[in-house]
């Protein structure tokens, strides 16, 4: 409100019953110096100035937004590709691994052939398929066991 008459000019453009009830509202509008004025209209200029438009904000918050998204994406794509595989892989590494640790390893031959020499060997853990468990099927868990 740096001039008085500006408020004046525009209030007289109001209906008579509303700027009546405003008045008994409110009661008469105090004059505010210009200099007051001026210096709360700055200091709100000040504090809601960044130096960066609001578009220009936008942009740059997009751009950050496609970046992090991008960069999950990629991270997932990493994580599947190199997450280890599912001990539910085929039958006959499941049937291999005799220890339960999730994997065939040497270990798997050990167990074996204790149960082999015990005499208490499944058939279900004939791994080479010629229908009896032998040292055969100790070899070939322990080759699989080894290979890279």
């Amino acid at each position: 409100m740096t001039n008085p008459q500006d408020f004046d000019e525009s209030e007289s453009a109001l209906p008579d019953a509303f700027r009546s009830a405003m008045k008994s509202r409110y009661g008469p509008v105090a004059d505010v110096p210009s200099e007051i004025d001026r210096a709360i209209l700055a200091d709100a200029r000040r504090h809601l100035s960044t130096g960066i438009s609001p578009l220009k904000r936008r942009r740059f918050s997009a751009w950050k937004v496609a970046a992090l998204a991008s960069t999950m994406a990629t991270a997932a794509v990493l994580f599947l590709a190199l997450s280890p595989k599912s001990v539910d892989g085929p039958r006959e590494t499941v049937a291999q691994d005799l220890d339960g640790n999730g994997r065939v390893d040497i270990l798997d031959a050990f167990v074996m052939a204790r149960e082999i020499r015990s005499g208490r060997g499944q058939i279900s853990h004939d791994v080479n398929g010629d229908g009896q468990l032998d040292q055969a099927d100790i070899n070939e868990i322990a080759q699989r066991a080894v290979m890279l």
